[in-house]
């Protein structure tokens, strides 16, 4: 039996934010993770302390930038009611920017909100201090700081993206405007 391709569901996002999308934005806070947890690890710090130090700054900072995600998406939802979006629905080119930065925002917000748990539950995890001896605990505790650190980053680094989509949104719609004043124009000539 053939699959259904629905307009909605996390399959739907994904045909127009894909997990390659996903890789690409998650590149650099993954490296910087990376480099900072090894160089932590590396200098001998205690990695225990570490990662209770970066939880409590990645749940300081990733439930706001999900907040200022959330708004930013809310602003975008009221304005797809809006006259100049029915242009945009209308237009091959509008279409697809709207599809792809509905589905960036979705993704985004999935991916900020599995963050926000991560940290949530290593806190609560490092607060009833909970032993962990199926490998070294330094070692343990580096890995988990690395994913606490890349959540805590990719929060904030994929803001850049979501404000060239809001841009490009503008931008669509300006140009459109401006075509649209020409192309009356030339009726009226």
């Amino acid at each position: 039996m053939r699959e259904k391709h629905s307009i909605f569901g996390w399959k739907s996002a994904f045909r127009s934010y894909t997990i390659r999308d996903l890789i690409k934005d998650s590149l650099y806070p993954a490296s910087i993770a990376i480099a900072i947890m090894l160089l932590s690890y590396f200098s001998g710090k205690d990695m225990a302390e570490e990662l209770i130090k970066i939880v409590t700054v990645g749940l300081s900072v990733t439930p706001v930038m999900m907040s200022i995600l959330l708004a930013a998406y809310a602003i975008l939802m009221s304005m797809y009611w809006s006259p100049i979006c029915e242009k945009m629905k209308h237009s091959g080119k509008g279409n697809k920017l709207l599809n792809e930065l509905n589905s960036s925002f979705a993704v985004a917000i999935r991916v900020i909100c599995l963050g926000v748990l991560y940290l949530l539950i290593i806190s609560s995890v490092g607060i009833v201090n909970i032993p962990f001896e199926v490998v070294n605990p330094n070692i343990a505790n580096a890995l988990f700081f690395a994913v606490a650190l890349y959540f805590m980053l990719f929060s904030i680094w994929i803001i850049k993206d979501i404000a060239i989509n809001i841009y490009n949104f503008a931008s669509f719609t300006v140009n459109t405007d401006i075509k649209n004043k020409k192309d009356e124009d030339k009726k009226d000539s």
